[in-house]
C-alpha cells in the first residue's frame, strides 16, 4: 500500500477536528458526556434517515413566562337550533335526519316540523274565524254597493247627466277597493281554516342550520312533539376554541403580549380577549381569556402550557433552538450541528431559557453551521447504539 494513500484518512481527520475548533465547538464536553465527538454519515444514509438541518438566525431574548390553560368552548361559535312553532317533529323525507357528532354545513335542512295548535291557540283561531267571517260579509255588501254606485255613475255620465268624469272615477277607485278588501279576507278565512283541519301539516316546516359545525346535543327525534322555542339541536364549531390562561398571584399582565401555545407537536398563536371577572380557585391568580382557530381534532377540557412572551427593555442577541432540535443527554440539553457534508457535532446547550418555539441561547458559535432540525433524535439513537457495541 502506498503510503501517500494511507495518510489520507488521518489528514481527513484531522482537518474535521481543525474544522470544527475553527467555528467554536468543542468536542471535549462531548467526550465528557460520553458521546462521540462526531457522528459521520453520508448523503445516502442521511437521506434515508430523513434528516434536516438549517441555519440560525440570531434574534433577540423574549422573556416568557409559562403557564397552565384549559381549552373550552367558545361561546359564539355554539349555536342552538330551536323549534319555531309548537308541533311533532318528522324525519326527512330523502335522508337521515343528523347523527351525533355528524358535521353538518351552514343551511342543511336538519329535520321537518309539523306544527301543532294548543287550545289555547285554537280557541283564538276560532275567535278569529269568526270575525273574519262577519268582515266578510260586510265586505260583499260594501263591494255589491260600490258596484251598484259605479254603475249609477257610468250610466249618468254616458247620458250626459250632470255628473263629471272625476266622480266615475272615484267611483271605480271604491269599487276595486271594496273588491281588493273582500279578496283579501277571503285568503285569510282559507288561511284560519286550513290551520284548525290540520292541512297545513302535510309538508311541514324545514328545520335548517346556521352556521357549519358538529352536531354535540340532540334533544328531541322524530315523532316526538316540541313546545315552541324549544331547543332541537346544538351545533359546535371546534374551529374555534377559547383558552382559560391561569396567571400566577398578583402577575402584572404586560401590555401586547406575544401568546403561543403547543399541543400535539402544534404550535398556536392565541389572541388576547380579556382577563375574566373572577380569580381562579387552583392558582389565586387572574384568568386571561384568549382564542385561536385550528384545523386539528382538539376538544374542550385538554390541558395545555401557554407561554407569555414579552420583549424586555435590553434585550440580549442570540438563537433560538426550536424544540425538536433539542435532545436530552446526561442531565443536559444537547443539539447536532453539521459543519461538514458527513459529519454531525454533539454540542450542549449553556444558559439556555425557555422562549416561544424553543431554547434561546448566546452561544455565537451556533449561527456558522446549520443545526439538525429534524431527525436529533435518531442522530442520539445512532451514539447510544454505537456505544452499546463499543461496551459490549
Amino acid at each position: 500500500m502506498n503510503k501517500t494513500t494511507s495518510l489520507w484518512p488521518m489528514m481527513a481527520a484531522v482537518g474535521i477536528v481543525t474544522g470544527i475548533g475553527m467555528i467554536g465547538i468543542n468536542p471535549a464536553a462531548a467526550r465528557a458526556a460520553g458521546m462521540a465527538a462526531t457522528i459521520t454519515l453520508s448523503a445516502r444514509q442521511q437521506g434515508r434517515l430523513g434528516l434536516e438541518t438549517v441555519v440560525l438566525k440570531s434574534t433577540f431574548y423574549k422573556s416568557t413566562l409559562s403557564v397552565p390553560a384549559v381549552l373550552a368552548r367558545d361561546p359564539a361559535s355554539v349555536q342552538i337550533i330551536s323549534s319555531p312553532l309548537a308541533g311533532r317533529l318528522v324525519a326527512l323525507r330523502h335522508r337521515k335526519m343528523p347523527s351525533l357528532l355528524s358535521t353538518v354545513s351552514a343551511g342543511l335542512m336538519l329535520a321537518r316540523l309539523e306544527p301543532a295548535l294548543t287550545a289555547t291557540e285554537t280557541t283564538s283561531l276560532r275567535l278569529m274565524l269568526a270575525k273574519v267571517h262577519a268582515k266578510i260579509a260586510s265586505a260583499k255588501i260594501s263591494a255589491y254597493t260600490a258596484q251598484l254606485e259605479l254603475h249609477r255613475a257610468t250610466a249618468l255620465f254616458k247620458s250626459n247627466q250632470a255628473i263629471s268624469e272625476q266622480s266615475v272615477e272615484n267611483a271605480k277607485a271604491a269599487y276595486a277597493l271594496a273588491k281588493a278588501d273582500y279578496a283579501s279576507d277571503l285568503v285569510v278565512q282559507r288561511s284560519l281554516k286550513a290551520w284548525l283541519s290540520g292541512k297545513h301539516s302535510q309538508r311541514g316546516i324545514p328545520v335548517f342550520s346556521g352556521a357549519p359545525g358538529r352536531v354535540v346535543r340532540i334533544l328531541a327525534y322524530p315523532g316526538q312533539f316540541v313546545a315552541a322555542g324549544a331547543p332541537l339541536f346544538t351545533i359546535n364549531n371546534f374551529r374555534v376554541l377559547l383558552v382559560r390562561i391561569f396567571l400566577p398571584p398578583n402577575y402584572e399582565l404586560p401590555n401586547h403580549p406575544e401568546l403561543s401555545m403547543h399541543i400535539n407537536r402544534h404550535r398556536y398563536v392565541l389572541h388576547s380577549i380579556g382577563v375574566a371577572g373572577r380569580v381562579a380557585r387552583v392558582t389565586g391568580g387572574a384568568v386571561l381569556l384568549a382564542t385561536f382557530s385550528t384545523k386539528q381534532h382538539l376538544r374542550p377540557g385538554m390541558l395545555a402550557r401557554v407561554l407569555i412572551s414579552t420583549r424586555p427593555q435590553h434585550p440580549r442577541k442570540g438563537f433560538l433552538i426550536p424544540r425538536r432540535s433539542i435532545v436530552w443527554w446526561g442531565g443536559a440539553r444537547w443539539i447536532f450541528v453539521h459543519p461538514a457534508a458527513s459529519v454531525f457535532v454533539p454540542v450542549r446547550l449553556s444558559g439556555a431559557r425557555v422562549m416561544a418555539g424553543g431554547r434561546f441561547t448566546a452561544q455565537p458559535h451556533l449561527g456558522r453551521s446549520p443545526v439538525v432540525v429534524h431527525g436529533a433524535q435518531l442522530l442520539l439513537s445512532i451514539e447510544e447504539s454505537s456505544s452499546l457495541k463499543k461496551s459490549g
